[in-house]
């Protein structure tokens, strides 16, 4: 058994959404698009007429099974791309950060750098909420009702 730390397992469940909602979309949109072609085919060309039910059907599926591939590839894609923007924006943070107090940015010193500024960004957030609900009455009377309860 493997004592390294697994990172990024919710990165794959986000993925595994987004391929799942890209590939419903892609399905709708490619199955709405075949089927019009073959309809329009089917009354423009004799070959298609002739087709049985089930040909025509493996050629709309043609389009279904397109557009589930191709949709799943973009939303997945672009999650890519932002996920990757936003990883590289904080490391070059880190990296400036670091290098401007003489310290050699590795990727371990890097993850510590974001844990450490994610837990001072989460603790201005709790002392922001905390002072909103000092100065608004309607917070105050929602708490003690919350604390009766």
């Amino acid at each position: 058994m493997s004592n390294r730390v697994r990172h990024g397992a919710e990165d794959e469940a986000t993925a595994y959404r987004l391929q799942v909602l890209g590939a419903r979309e892609g399905a709708i949109k490619g199955t709405l698009v075949a089927g019009t072609l073959v309809a329009l085919a089917h009354w423009r060309f004799p070959l298609v007429r002739r087709q049985t039910l089930a040909g025509k059907a493996f050629l709309t599926m043609w389009g279904t099974i397109f557009g589930m591939v191709t949709h799943a590839d973009h939303y997945l894609l672009e999650w890519e791309e932002q996920h990757r923007r936003a990883s590289e924006k904080w490391r070059n943070q880190a990296r400036a950060e670091m290098a401007g107090q003489g310290l050699i940015p590795t990727e371990t010193s890097m993850r510590q750098w974001k844990a450490k500024k994610d837990a001072e960004l989460e603790a201005q957030r709790l002392a922001a909420s905390q002072n909103l609900a000092a100065t608004s009455p309607v917070l105050q009377e929602l708490g003690k009702v919350q604390q009766e309860n």
